[in-house]
């Protein structure tokens, strides 16, 4: 796994860490949520794609991509991928 465990897109974004970090430390779940829902809205933004497992799954990319392979265990790789 990438070296903070579970970030599989290597996500970087420090306002998001600042405000995940802010939320854990709240001293009220008010502050919480809020903070959280701060958080929703910038990967709301920032978010090129979902994705979520099921047994039967549809994949469809934008013609013109090139090159894209499911791994058996679901896992994208995106690193041989090409848009011409």
């Amino acid at each position: 796994m990438p070296p903070n465990c579970c970030n599989s897109g290597y996500y970087d974004n420090p306002e998001m860490d600042r405000l995940l970090s802010e939320a854990r430390a709240a001293g009220s779940e008010e502050e919480m949520v809020a903070k959280l829902q701060e958080a929703r809205d910038i990967v709301a933004e920032d978010m090129a794609f979902s994705s979520y497992f099921a047994t039967n799954s549809v994949y469809v990319a934008v013609p013109g991509i090139k090159d894209f392979r499911l791994a058996p265990q679901h896992w994208f790789d995106l690193t041989s991928i090409v848009k011409e």
